[in-house]
């Protein structure tokens, strides 16, 4: 996954630096802005977890998921 991509996709606009503080920030801006959703499981989608599709649900198409897609 694009980190840039992805920093856009949970708001984050700040440096990142190896310490507990951003690591904190960024859990919380992932957080609010990607939420869990288990939608293709009541429409019966498959659940995939290639970095293709997960890229394209979540960053592209600004979408959630179910918790083992959001876990990686």
């Amino acid at each position: 996954m694009n980190l840039k991509d992805y920093l856009r996709r949970i708001d984050f606009n700040e440096s990142i630096f190896p310490d507990t503080g951003t690591l904190i920030k960024l859990h919380k801006n992932h957080l609010y802005n990607i939420p869990f959703e288990n939608l293709d499981i009541h429409y019966g989608n498959n659940i995939l977890l290639e970095e293709s599709h997960l890229t394209g649900k979540i960053l592209n198409s600004r979408r959630g998921g179910y918790c083992y897609e959001l876990n990686g």
